[in-house]
């Protein structure tokens, strides 16, 4: 997965000069990340729109509001500022490279991906809104599934909806101690 994430760190945007592999990716990693960046759904995300500004790996240290402290990296953040330069919204991308197999009580294994990381996200979210002092809900994330088997399991954006904060399933705490 390491290696993945780094052939996305090498991008900002689409219309920048690209990193040299991606005409002739050589390693698997590149191929898979290629692969990941010829799908319309995945180009959006590295597509640059007016006011928009790409942190790639961008190292995040907060005290929750239980008092702990957080240390993480999002592997992508976009923000997106106003003509006054004032930052009025942020995308959260994560990307996941689990091998895509079945999970047992789960619809499929999108819907367990979604799941699973939902308090990682969650924490991410709500940390990147207080610190521009945005409402939680001009703050989208998105986890970018790379599966390193892409014949089987293409890449997919999944991308949180309002409805998905409204829950945390009870085994995500038990997993995930102290993230919530």
């Amino acid at each position: 997965g390491t290696a993945v994430h780094a052939c996305f760190e090498q991008i900002s945007w689409l219309h920048e000069p690209l990193p040299a592999w991606l005409a002739a990716p050589a390693t698997a990693e590149q191929q898979v990340a290629a692969a990941a960046l010829r799908m319309p759904r995945v180009r959006e995300l590295f597509t640059q729109a007016p006011g928009q500004q790409a942190y790639n790996e961008q190292a995040i240290e907060a005290i929750s509001d239980k008092n702990e402290w957080i240390s993480g990296t999002i592997d992508r953040l976009v923000l997106t500022h106003d003509s006054s330069g004032n930052v009025i919204a942020a995308h959260i991308i994560d990307y996941k490279t689990n091998k895509p197999e079945p999970r047992e009580g789960y619809a499929d294994f999108y819907d367990w991906l979604m799941v699973h990381y939902q308090p990682q996200m969650r924490q991410y979210r709500e940390l990147i809104a207080r610190a521009f002092a945005l409402p939680l809900e001009r703050v989208s994330v998105s986890l970018l599934s790379c599966p390193r088997d892409f014949v089987k399991a293409p890449a997919r954006v999944l991308t949180y909806t309002a409805k998905q904060w409204e829950y945390t399933p009870h085994f995500c705490q038990q997993e995930l101690p102290g993230l919530l």
